[in-house]
């Protein structure tokens, strides 16, 4: 006679029936085919002594129910929830002895991979003596599979960056994973009007020590609900059967998680052989964690590129991307890039009194409206007898193709062995034309001879109260003085 029980009323059950043989006897049940198992069992009034047994039957379910038994042992946590049949002890009467099997309880939330899932079978009996014999147990594991999630990259800001100067751009990921992945990064750049220099060393880890072309992150999650304020989670093994302070899950101690909203320190790990492990942060959560919530590692790495613009404000941009099993993640940043203004400078000089007024290195033709008239200044060849005049001129360039220069500046000692002639200062402020109006006084106007030192501030707007001028690129601006060689 065949026995088919299945648990009552839930149809989702009829698929794991769990079927018992017995010979029919007198007095015996009638006929077969599913009866419903546990609470809920109807009586079948029809034939009593069937109903006395199926009383029996509910009445020691009851009792065995507690002895499922569900063991987890490790790992990672993820998004996705992984959902595990509701608890389930069935009995049948099998000649003298009983049959009890026990099935898993329900996973609430992420379960972490590389946890062990163990379902635990226990049989019991008795002998022809009508004792009972110790239980015997039957086990099986099944190993929870990483769920890939795409991690979470957190991007720079835009920003602003002179042409030609090397960029580190931080970044932050955390993986979302329920279990430890490895996350490949690229990066895409484009600049409207110059080059990019990519270096070997594209990506560096956060220490900016070594070049990386990865970055590896663990995570898990909690197996036993954790209160506010606690700092001791525990997690499931990661079967990897490592006691000790050792990883779980690819977290260690040092690495920074993220629970929930926040952010963590991990103190320490403990990696047990089996069964749970657990995770110790430096402080406490900031809000309970359920069963099942996730623990991601969160990593930092850096992005260096040279952007070298041909046109002022170019804009760079530079997209970093992090891929893993799942869908990558990825963030595009944007860069005004500014030419930077590279001043060409040049001194010269001649002596006023004498013509010609110099002979040597590079000369140039010139009227500064000091009075001296329009005359040739030279880099070197110059010489002069005491109480003679000197004329110093000074030329600044911001060469063509770079970015404006401000608050051009330029300082002058006066040299040893000469005298400077009181009020006898002029600019050219880019125009070609010389203004010849400077005071050695701070005064407002464009110039002033402090502490032995002539200051002109050059270029276009600048003044004496402290602020020097601005010069485009492709303008030259010229600074003058005079002094005296003394007797």
């Amino acid at each position: 006679m065949k026995i088919t029980c299945e648990k009552y009323p839930s149809p989702a059950i009829i698929n794991r029936l769990v079927r018992v043989t017995s010979r029919e006897g007198p007095g015996g049940l009638p006929r077969s085919g599913p009866i419903p198992c546990g609470r809920g069992r109807p009586p079948d009034r029809g034939h009593p002594k069937k109903s006395q047994e199926l009383a029996e039957i509910n009445n020691i379910e009851r009792q065995t129910q507690a002895s499922a038994t569900k063991e987890v042992g490790t790992m990672i946590t993820s998004k996705k929830r992984l959902a595990l049949f509701p608890g389930l002890a069935l009995t049948a009467m099998f000649g003298a002895g009983l049959l009890t099997l026990a099935l898993p309880g329900q996973a609430t939330a992420t379960t972490a991979a590389n946890a062990v899932i163990r379902n635990t079978a226990t049989v019991s009996y008795d002998d022809a003596g009508g004792f009972g014999q110790p239980a015997v147990p039957a086990s099986v594991d099944v190993t929870v599979n990483l769920v890939a999630a795409t991690p979470t990259l957190n991007t720079p800001p835009d920003t602003t960056t002179p042409s030609t100067v090397t960029t580190n751009y931080p970044y932050t990921i955390r993986n979302n994973s329920n279990g430890p992945e490895t996350f490949n990064l690229l990066a895409a750049y484009a600049l409207t009007f110059g080059t990019v220099t990519v270096h070997t060393d594209l990506f560096r880890n956060a220490a900016d020590n070594a070049t990386i072309t990865s970055i590896t992150l663990g995570a898990s999650s909690v197996s036993t609900a954790a209160i506010l304020g606690a700092t001791v989670l525990t997690v499931p093994n990661d079967g990897s059967g490592a006691g000790g302070n050792t990883a779980v899950n690819g977290i260690q101690a040092g690495d920074t998680v993220v629970i929930g909203a926040n952010t963590y320190t991990v103190a320490s790990t403990v990696d047990n052989a089996t069964g749970t492990s657990t995770i110790t942060l430096t402080t406490g959560l900031l809000a309970a964690a359920p069963l099942g919530t996730q623990i991601g590692e969160q990593g930092s790495f850096i992005s260096r590129t040279t952007p070298t613009a041909t046109v002022n404000n170019s804009t760079y941009t530079l997209t970093v991307s992090a891929t893993g099993a799942a869908p990558a993640a990825s963030d595009l940043t944007i860069t005004t890039v500014q030419l930077t203004a590279a001043l060409n400078v040049l001194k010269y000089v001649r002596n006023i009194n004498v013509v010609p007024a110099c002979s040597g290195g590079t000369t140039i033709i010139r009227d500064t409206g000091l009075g001296a008239g329009s005359g040739t200044y030279c880099t070197a060849g110059v010489t002069g007898n005491p109480g003679q005049t000197l004329e110093y001129l000074i030329g600044v360039t911001n060469p063509a193709g770079g970015a404006v220069a401000n608050n051009v500046v330029i300082s002058d000692p006066v040299p040893a062995f000469t005298t400077k002639v009181a009020n006898k200062i002029a600019k050219d402020p880019g125009t070609g034309v010389f203004v010849a109006t400077g005071t050695d006084a701070v005064d407002a106007d464009f110039a002033k001879t402090v502490a032995g030192t002539v200051s002109i501030y050059a270029g276009t707007g600048g003044t004496d109260a402290g602020t020097g001028g601005s010069l485009a690129a492709g303008v030259t601006t010229f600074g003058a003085f005079q002094v005296t060689i003394q007797p």
